[in-house]
């Protein structure tokens, strides 16, 4: 009798629970796989979208893919959004959308009104990354033809899951952005990309980082610039460092910093009504390259990590300047001093923070290998 009822309740169960997709769900729904935004000269939120279709093909038995483009304006993201459907044989689903992609012109405008809705709809998940494009023609940009993917969302997604491009990307996802956005002076960084007008083939490129204030792009970071921000936040993943020759001015050596081999230390101390901010840098470089001979002696590996560590210190020193004089809280020291000190009040730490930054590197080598001719 027990087994009777157990048997009954796994069957119940099992009634009750709705499986993954069939075939004849794939083939009637329609899945987004990028989002870009724009707004019209009234503002109104203008929305493009990137889509799969699968169906399957009776000539060769076999399921297949379309791409698919969908505009419309609203007023409202939640209208525009919905509106698309009017317009698509099936209803479009979000659930595989791999980028959110904000042109400068909807970003410099605020994206504010746009993330309820980005947040609280149940497809649109948290992992998709948030992205700023340069150019003004969302169209341009969703008809690149991409040869490695065809789908520029997943194009996107792989080139931002790139550890090679670490140095010059900000791996901001949505739900990273929505948290970061309610921190100290809601000022964060997101991936800015542009289409390199190259000779041989338009290319999608990581340019940078918009930096986002209150939810309004108010300035952008240059890819080197994005490298000595990650150093001074711990969040570098690689990259180069270009060095002049230590016997030939005019050409360079390249070092390679080694994946996951940077590290930086943070200290923070209130002096005399100032804040001082200390960060210590040790960074682990491979020898790239160089363009004339070298030999790799230990004085010459001293000068030019020597070379490197005043080159990093220098750019760490400019962005940081830069921005505290302009009174904007990039590296979020109002988090660091609040957390230290939370019976000080002061309004805005960074405009009485002076860095302290020491950086060391160190070029690792091989022993049987010292020199090129």
């Amino acid at each position: 009798m027990r087994k009777t009822k157990c048997l009954l309740i796994v069957l119940l169960t099992c009634s009750l629970l709705s499986g993954c997709f069939n075939y004849v769900d794939i083939n009637n729904v329609v899945f987004v796989t990028s989002l870009i935004i724009d707004i019209d000269e009234a503002g109104r939120p203008t929305i493009y979208a990137e889509a799969f279709h699968s169906f399957r093909s009776y000539e060769t038995n076999s399921e297949k893919g379309q791409r698919l483009f969908y505009t419309t304006t609203g007023e409202t993201l939640f209208e525009a959004i919905r509106d698309l459907n009017t317009v698509a044989s099936f209803k479009l689903n979000y659930t595989q959308n791999k980028a959110i992609i904000f042109t400068e012109r909807a970003a410099r405008h605020g994206i504010t009104e746009y993330l309820d809705f980005l947040h609280r709809d149940q497809e649109l998940l948290l992992r998709s990354y948030v992205i700023v494009f340069e150019g003004t023609d969302p169209v341009e940009l969703l008809t690149l033809d991409i040869k490695e993917n065809e789908y520029m969302g997943l194009f996107l997604f792989e080139m931002l899951e790139n550890p090679s491009v670490g140095a010059r990307k900000i791996h901001e996802r949505i739900n990273r952005y929505l948290n970061n956005r309610l921190k100290g002076k809601g000022i964060d960084l997101v991936t800015y990309i542009k289409i390199d007008e190259n000779p041989a083939e338009k290319k999608l490129r990581v340019e940078g980082a918009a930096v986002m204030m209150a939810d309004r792009m108010i300035d952008k970071l240059s890819a080197d610039e994005v490298k000595s921000y990650h150093l001074l936040m711990d969040t570098l993943e690689g990259g180069l460092i270009l060095v002049p020759h230590p016997n030939y001015p005019d050409k360079k050596v390249v070092l390679e910093i080694l994946q996951g081999q940077s590290k930086t230390k943070t200290e923070l101390e209130l002096e005399d009504g100032g804040i001082t901010l200390k960060k210590s840098i040790k960074i682990r470089t491979s020898f790239g390259e160089s363009q004339e001979s070298i030999t790799l002696a230990s004085h010459e590996l001293q000068q030019i990590e020597d070379a490197a560590e005043g080159i990093l210190k220098a750019d760490i020193e400019a962005l940081f300047n830069k921005y505290r004089d302009e009174g904007i809280d990039l590296f979020r020291v109002y988090d660091g001093f609040k957390r230290k000190y939370p019976r000080i009040n002061i309004e805005n730490p960074i405009e009485v923070t002076k860095l302290n930054v020491d950086v060391e590197v160190f070029i690792e080598g091989s022993t049987d290998i010292t020199g090129f001719k």
